[in-house]
């Protein structure tokens, strides 16, 4: 071969290697794109494309139509069975995988602030999470109280919603799928919701996943107004719920009681926490370090969110917790305790034996 020809022959050789080594090298992973323009197996993430395959999971990796269930530690079908929505919304399966949409108007649990948004025989249930810019509370829904036999006027399910620690349970009309049951967070994390209450003074408080809000996580400082410095609580439990100016305030988390354990974490009980979302106070399971109900105190500093108000009796001075003798059908106090008026004039949830 002549040194010319030799060397362009060398030369496409060196090229077509460098060619290959480029196509061996070609990461599709974080490629532009847009739409769907991607190789298979990737997806169009906010314009790079992103491998739809994820991380391996502690299901031992899943088929394309399943998602790896943490609560179950198995793989499940990717649908709207196993899809948990905030309050006001809906799973739909309309675009081909599950999604949660919002509740339209007029129908039953559609979002609301007011009474005056709701339709006429319908309540606004307002939830705990709290809005960041003012402190204001963010979700509410409207239901309807179940009638005659359990009748709704809407068509709609009469449902049950008990709480725990025999806090009571209250009933009304909701749409079937639209409203998850909690007892505590671990109801509610595997769909990135929170466990929180939900209240209406014609009805009654209930416990339901819901989406959290950017704040503070269980156990941390947190305020009931934004703007103080302070921060909000993520699930909206900010306990005690009306602190006196020697009282922290710290992120509740609810809980329940199985089989004699707790589902707190590092062995804190789990017990009946004055609260109240609008109009009555209530008495719902959360964890606390320890529980006060009855202690000798000298001041609110020395009493816990169980029972956060130092009362005296005439004779001496004791952490109890506030009541509302309009609470209705819903429990006044915990189970043992009376709605009592102390001399004071203040109502109270004291123990029937006396403390």
């Amino acid at each position: 071969m002549r040194p010319l020809q030799t060397r362009l022959a060398l030369l496409a050789a060196l090229v077509l290697a460098g060619a290959c080594s480029l196509l061996v090298r070609f990461d599709p992973e974080g490629q532009p794109c847009e739409g769907t323009k991607c190789l298979l197996g990737y997806a169009c993430v906010l314009g790079k494309c992103v491998s739809d395959a994820g991380p391996p999971d502690e299901c031992g990796g899943c088929g394309l139509t399943e998602r790896c269930s943490p609560t179950m530690k198995s793989c499940v079908p990717n649908t709207c069975q196993f899809r948990r929505c905030p309050v006001g919304t809906r799973c739909s399966e309309a675009s081909g995988l599950p999604a949660c949409q919002a509740i339209s108007k007029p129908e039953l649990a559609h979002s609301c602030r007011d009474e005056a948004d709701c339709e006429t025989g319908r309540n606004c249930y307002l939830g705990a999470v709290q809005l960041n810019s003012n402190g204001a509370l963010r979700t509410g829904i409207c239901v309807e109280r179940c009638g005659f036999l359990d009748a709704c006027p809407s068509g709609a399910t009469c449902q049950t919603f008990a709480i725990g620690l025999d806090a009571g349970e209250v009933r009304f009309c909701a749409p079937t799928g639209a409203l998850y049951r909690c007892t505590n967070d671990n109801d509610c994390r595997e769909h990135d919701l929170v466990c929180t209450v939900f209240d209406h003074p014609a009805i009654g408080p209930s416990t339901l996943c819901d989406s959290p809000t950017a704040g503070a996580s269980p156990g941390q400082t947190c305020t009931l107004l934004a703007g103080d410095g302070g921060s909000l609580c993520a699930n909206g439990l900010c306990i005690p719920r009306q602190p006196s100016g020697v009282q922290a305030t710290t992120c509740g988390e609810l809980c329940d009681v199985r089989a004699d354990a707790s589902t707190c974490a590092l062995g804190r009980p789990c017990a009946l926490v004055e609260f109240h979302v609008v109009g009555d106070f209530r008495h719902l399971p959360m964890c606390v370090s320890a529980p006060t109900a009855c202690a000798k105190c000298q001041s609110d500093a020395d009493c816990g969110p169980d029972a956060p108000r130092c009362t005296s009796n005439g004779i001496e001075t004791r952490c109890l917790a506030a009541c509302s003798p309009s609470a209705g059908a819903f429990p006044r106090c915990p189970s043992g305790y009376g709605c009592v008026m102390v001399p004071s004039g203040a109502t109270r949830c004291i123990p029937v034996s006396g403390c």
